[in-house]
């Protein structure tokens, strides 16, 4: 209780800023999440079971990627809606959905 006697407006003023800098920094970065685990994955299920399969599926994870078939950040986090489904390759989706683990999968159902 003394501690907080002897504080001052201006440390409470500095304290109410750093707090909400934080909750404004931890919402910005809440989608980052879910990109980690899906993209490590997909970097292990990229060999397929020949060149050419690895190949495609290079191809495709690379797209995902680059944006070619919505936000990739998005896409990992599972919303349906920034998919652009007719620019996405046939081979990704179930790449994708084999590379979430149970954490992802819980979270975006």
């Amino acid at each position: 209780m003394r501690a907080i006697e002897r504080m001052t407006d201006a440390d409470i003023a500095e304290v109410k800023i750093s707090a909400s800098t934080f909750a404004e920094v931890s919402e910005a970065t809440k989608p980052l999440i879910f990109f980690p685990e899906p993209l490590s994955a997909l970097r292990w299920l990229a060999e397929g079971k020949d060149k050419e399969e690895t190949r495609q599926n290079k191809i495709a994870i690379n797209g995902w990627l680059d944006g070619q078939y919505g936000d990739p950040v998005n896409i990992a986090e599972g919303k349906p809606r920034y998919w652009i489904i007719r620019k996405t390759p046939a081979i990704f989706q179930p790449l994708l959905e084999k590379s979430k683990g149970p954490s992802l999968q819980n979270k975006t159902s």
